[in-house]
């Protein structure tokens, strides 16, 4: 069976995305933002991984009524593409806990249980989320281009 290819140029591309309705376009835009945004995404859990061995494993805690609830830091990355469709946002606080690999802790100590306090250590500062922002930001913004004409070619298949 033979591969074809089909080279679309810019100007096909420009016409069918203004032959669009608006809210095909929108689900264009959405889609291209989306998947530029994924890119991020799996840097982050990727370096993740490299500094915090257990974050892809999935731990259940119970909650004070009985009911327990799935934990797995890696899950904590989040996108979320706004409304108007021009813009995305990665973010790490879905997990509350990447906050202090990224950004480090002071020493903790409890106060009044023992003479001088019960050390508890203190986290490093990773910044696992600004160095992947650092290592995909020319991926994402070189790929955004070739992530739109993808969407609307599918968008405008439908």
């Amino acid at each position: 069976m033979n591969n074809v290819e089909v080279q679309v140029s810019d100007t096909e591309i420009l016409m069918m995305f203004s032959q669009l309705s608006f809210r095909k376009m929108k689900t264009a835009r959405k889609k291209a933002l989306q998947k530029s945004a994924n890119i991020l995404i799996k840097q982050t859990r990727a370096n993740l991984r490299h500094i915090v061995k257990g974050s892809t494993k999935t731990t259940s805690r119970a909650t004070k009524n009985g009911k327990s609830y799935q934990l797995n830091m890696s899950k904590g990355i989040r996108s979320k593409v706004n409304d108007d469709a021009t813009e995305a946002k990665v973010n790490i606080m879905a997990d509350f806990r990447l906050k202090f690999f990224e950004m480090g802790t002071d020493d903790r100590k409890l106060k009044g249980l023992f003479k001088h306090g019960a050390y508890r250590g203190a986290i490093k500062a990773f910044h696992f989320f600004q160095m992947a922002k650092e290592q995909t930001e020319k991926e994402v913004f070189s790929t955004m281009d070739e992530n739109l004409r993808q969407a609307i070619l599918k968008v405008a298949s439908k």
